[in-house]
C-alpha cells in the first residue's frame, strides 16, 4: 500500500510540474505566494 501511495504522489507532482512548465508566466505569479509542495515559509528564504 505504501508503494502505491508513493507512486501516486510522485505521479501527481509530476503532472503539476508539467502544467507549470507549460505556463511559465502563471508560475512566476505562484512563486510569490509560497511553496506548493512544502512549507510556505521555505520559499521565502534565500540561499
Amino acid at each position: 500500500m505504501k508503494m502505491f501511495n508513493v507512486r501516486l504522489r510522485t505521479k501527481t507532482k509530476n503532472r503539476i510540474v508539467t502544467v507549470f512548465d507549460r505556463y511559465p508566466e502563471q508560475t512566476a505569479q505562484l512563486k510569490k505566494v509560497g511553496d506548493l509542495f512544502g512549507n510556505p515559509a521555505a520559499s521565502n528564504t534565500s540561499i
